[in-house]
C-alpha cells in the first residue's frame, strides 16, 4: 500500500470532525452531541483536563470539533473551533482577565511538534528524529501550545510555528509536566527535556478572523 493510501486510512482512522450550523445549542443533531460528549468524557478524568470546554448543552453552532486519541504523532488531542462569535470571544476575554495573553511571537511560546504541515505529513516512525524549535531567550517558563495543522484553511498559516494565523492570540488556563496518558511513547519526545511530557489546555482567538478554538494537547 503506498503511503498516500496510508494516510488516508489514518485519516479516517483518528480524526472525528464535525461541521454544524455563534447561537447556543437549541436544534443541534444527537448524535453530534453524544459524540462530543463521549469525546469529552474521554479526557475528563481526574485532572479535570476539559474543564472549559462547553458541555455538551452549550455547544454552539458555526463550531466543529476534532480529537486525535490515537497517539498517532505521540499526543492525544481535542480542540472545539467555534466560528462567527465576537460575543463569547469577549466573554473569554474577561472570563480569564487574570491570565497572560500570548502573542505568536512571544520569546517562550513553544508548539508540540510544530514541524507537522498538513500538505508535508510524515509517517509515526519519523517522528522519532524530529524536535520542537526551542525558545532561545526564553527567561521564564516555556508557554506550550499545539499545533493546529488540520485547522480550516481560511486562518492557517504553514509559516507560524503553531499554523495559524499571525493575528491569533493564546490563553494558556494551565500546564503541567508529567506523564498523562498511557498513548504516550516514553522513549522519545519532541519536546525540551524540561518538558518532556505534559499536558496543557486553553484558548485561541482571533478578533480578525473571528474564530474561537478551546484545546487540550497531550504529549
Amino acid at each position: 500500500m503506498n503511503k498516500i493510501n496510508l494516510i488516508n486510512l489514518f485519516f479516517i482512522a483518528y480524526l472525528s470532525c464535525f461541521f454544524i450550523s455563534c447561537k447556543k445549542n437549541i436544534h443541534l443533531d444527537a448524535s453530534y452531541e453524544e459524540d462530543y460528549h463521549k469525546n469529552y468524557n474521554y479526557f475528563n478524568f481526574t485532572n479535570d483536563l476539559v474543564a472549559h470546554f462547553p458541555h455538551k448543552d452549550q455547544l454552539f453552532e458555526n463550531s466543529s470539533f476534532v480529537i486525535d486519541t490515537s497517539g498517532y504523532y505521540n499526543t492525544e488531542e481535542f480542540n472545539l473551533t467555534v466560528r462567527n462569535c465576537k460575543s463569547l470571544i469577549n466573554n473569554i476575554k474577561k472570563r480569564y482577565a487574570n491570565k497572560k495573553i500570548y502573542s505568536i511571537n512571544d520569546s517562550c511560546l513553544i508548539a508540540v511538534n510544530d514541524f507537522l504541515i498538513k500538505s508535508k505529513l510524515i509517517f509515526s516512525d519519523e517522528i522519532k528524529d524530529k524536535k520542537s524549535k526551542v525558545p532561545l531567550h526564553c527567561n521564564a517558563d516555556f508557554a506550550v501550545i499545539p499545533n493546529f495543522w488540520d485547522e480550516n484553511l481560511n486562518y492557517r498559516d504553514d509559516s507560524t510555528i503553531c499554523k495559524l494565523k499571525k493575528d491569533f492570540k493564546y490563553i494558556i488556563i494551565e500546564s503541567k509536566k508529567g506523564i498523562f496518558s498511557d498513548k504516550i511513547d516514553l522513549g522519545f519526545s519532541s519536546m525540551p527535556d524540561e518538558i518532556k511530557h505534559g499536558y496543557s489546555r486553553g484558548l485561541s482567538f482571533s478578533d480578525t478572523q473571528d474564530v474561537l478554538i478551546y484545546w487540550l494537547i497531550i504529549w
